[in-house]
């Protein structure tokens, strides 16, 4: 009898073992977030602090975050798998960008309620990422900077949401040094320059931006692709400041495929290589036209001739000098 007692002991000790190892395994899959959290409990209303440090995992190369409450450090996401971060509620003033991602596989941040970020440092982004950024939700998120709103130094993708975006007067709104895509959402930039990449594409969405620089931006970030802005469907709304500003500037290929663009500028387009206009409704200064043509002002602006390219038909134009103002 105690020969079989004994035998059922080690049993259950080998057994208790294997669990533990088990759950140590499982936890190094599992980052933590070392961010301290004030929440405020509704029935109380007594102010709280928690400390945001763990993570749910919903497998085993995906790992999520909740955050909620006002934010009072950097939130650093070091990981070697796919991040998915929520942002619910979260208010955050800092000297220093509010989501610091330094590395992943991909990150996704779903937006819930209303959302406000802001950084008072100089040459600092709200929310920089190291790696391919997506960002949708039914939420808001609001973002002050002295710099840039967004930037991601990769590939970036808007899905849905609504932004309400301050850039600084050296920044944008939306950067990434690679592609930049937006699907959808509802957007209002105010910045030096509203949207930046090397290939910029619009297939949906609702996008209002304020700028002094570029309105938006395809330039020479990436040393692999050519820079081009793609409008396929959506809604742009563009103001600009006056002086040496253009509305719409590639680096390379401009090219608008539908969709409705309105340009209140003294240049609405400017490209280096080609021009194309396949489709689409673009207002510039009050005025319907059916082209892309560089630096085509409706209007007679100062300097930029108030006319098309002689011979121009609207599509794949390229080169030449207006009559009052040189190509710049």
């Amino acid at each position: 009898m105690k020969k079989i007692m004994n035998l059922l002991l080690s049993v259950l000790i080998i057994i208790g073992l294997t669990a533990c190892n088990s759950a140590i395994d499982n936890s190094t899959n599992t980052n933590t977030v070392d961010n301290e959290v004030e929440t405020t409990d509704t029935n109380t209303q007594e102010e709280t602090k928690q400390e945001e440090s763990s993570a749910v995992n919903t497998d085993a190369t995906t790992t999520t975050y909740e955050l909620t409450g006002t934010l009072t450090e950097s939130v650093v996401i070091e990981s070697e798998d796919d991040v998915v971060i929520t942002l619910n509620n979260v208010n955050a003033k800092l000297e220093d960008s509010v989501i610091k991602i330094n590395s992943a596989k991909s990150v996704t941040i779903i937006l819930e309620g209303n959302n406000t970020l802001e950084s008072t440092l100089a040459d600092t982004k709200v929310i920089s990422s190291d790696v391919d950024l997506i960002i949708k939700g039914d939420g808001t998120l609001n973002i002050t900077s002295a710099d840039t709103c967004i930037k991601s130094d990769t590939n970036l993708v808007i899905e849905s949401g609504t932004f309400n975006l301050n850039g600084g007067v050296d920044g944008d709104g939306l950067r990434s040094d690679e592609t930049l895509t937006i699907n959808g959402g509802t957007f209002i930039i105010n910045s030096g320059e509203g949207i930046e990449s090397t290939h910029i594409t619009i297939n949906a969405g609702n996008i209002t931006i304020s700028a002094s620089d570029d309105g938006i931006n395809a330039s020479g970030k990436s040393e692999t692709l050519t820079p081009e802005f793609v409008m396929n469907d959506g809604e742009v709304y563009i103001t600009m400041a006056d002086g040496d500003t253009d509305v719409i500037d590639s680096n390379g290929n401009l090219t608008v495929n539908g969709g409705y663009i309105e340009i209140n500028a003294q240049s609405a387009f400017d490209y280096d290589l080609n021009g194309t206009y396949n489709g689409g409704t673009i207002i510039v200064n009050g005025q319907e036209i059916n082209s892309v043509s560089n630096q085509f002002t409706p209007g007679g602006m100062p300097g930029q001739g108030g006319q098309a390219f002689p011979g121009g038909d609207g599509k794949n134009q390229n080169g030449g000098k207006f009559p009052g103002g040189p190509r710049r």
